[in-house]
């Protein structure tokens, strides 16, 4: 995966948002990752409890603006929002472990 790091240690896995020169926006891939990384850490008897968090000096700048306008464009503004809403519904206890900047949805 290109945008989302994952480990998992003594039951608690850790998904880390891996874009740290654009703040960790969510793009549509990243929305993709964080989508397909969930599917399987709800399904592994190994994970507990999850911890999101960010690469770098913030955690995350909410939507990538280019990637927003283009599903705007498309009047399907909810695709930019599927990563955060995935987040949200996880079956996980979840943590948001904020390391720096958080902004807009993020």
């Amino acid at each position: 995966m290109r945008y989302i790091n994952t480990d998992v240690s003594n039951g608690v896995a850790t998904l880390t948002l891996n874009d740290p020169d654009k703040r960790n926006a969510i793009n549509l891939q990243m929305n993709d990752e964080i989508c397909e990384v969930l599917d399987e850490l709800e399904t592994s008897e190994e994970v507990g409890c999850l911890v999101v968090t960010g690469a770098g000096k913030a955690f995350c700048a909410g939507a990538d603006l280019g990637d927003l306008l283009a599903a705007r464009e498309r009047d399907n503004i909810q695709d930019i929002y599927r990563g955060f809403l995935r987040i949200a519904d996880s079956t996980l206890p979840t943590i948001a472990a904020v390391n720096g900047a958080a902004v807009g949805a993020g």
